[in-house]
């Protein structure tokens, strides 16, 4: 039986650290240039291994609320709700998890074009939805 992998840098747990990522919502929103290089960087995973951690990330913040949103500028909102993803957590997931397979290995790339994650408050002009 293997251990779990730690954070390099700060001996984290691997499970701890996804448990951990949906803990910023309530303040702001999560992107995947957080995710990837923490898995990356932190856990010095790749591959299979990368991805099944980007996986079960992306899986916990649709757990905590969280949707798909990208910059919703010129829209009077904050983030405006992607929903070409599909509607099920499992279609969601393995949609982002191919769109950003595809794009390159670049944290300025994912900042800019990939994927983030906010919570929609109801009358609060942060996630268009509609």
């Amino acid at each position: 039986m293997t251990a779990e992998p730690r954070d390099k840098r700060y001996g984290t747990p691997l499970s701890e650290a996804i448990a951990r990522i949906p803990n910023e919502l309530p303040f702001d929103a999560v992107g995947i240039f957080q995710i990837v290089p923490l898995g990356q960087d932190g856990f010095g995973l790749e591959g299979d291994e990368l991805a099944d951690f980007v996986r079960r990330s992306i899986r916990g913040l649709l757990d905590a609320g969280a949707v798909p949103v990208r910059g919703g500028k010129g829209t009077g909102y904050e983030w405006v709700k992607q929903k070409q993803y599909g509607t099920s957590k499992h279609e969601i997931t393995e949609a982002l998890i191919a769109e950003w397979q595809a794009m390159p290995n670049d944290p300025l790339v994912l900042c800019g074009e990939g994927i983030w994650f906010a919570i929609p408050e109801p009358g609060v002009k942060y996630v268009k939805v509609d």
